[in-house]
């Protein structure tokens, strides 16, 4: 099946683009693609917040955005 990833704020330099598309195995999680995405941040599916145990369907959009520090 495959998800598209989205990549927002710092991740976005890091990965040097800005979305891609994964194909991944059926009951794939969320964070088995942020571990390989060594991302550490906010995770979405759609425009709804999710934690890493959230698994993924065919056609799902993952958005990571990493945090924004400042004052």
């Amino acid at each position: 099946m495959k998800v598209s990833v989205e990549y927002h704020g710092q991740m976005r330099a890091l990965m040097g683009r800005t979305q891609e598309v994964l194909e991944v195995e059926e009951g794939c999680t969320v964070g088995k693609i942020v571990v390989e995405k060594q991302f550490k941040g906010l995770m979405f599916v759609g425009t709804q917040q999710v934690k890493e145990d959230r698994v993924l369907r065919d056609g799902d959009v993952i958005v990571l955005l990493s945090p924004i520090a400042g004052g």
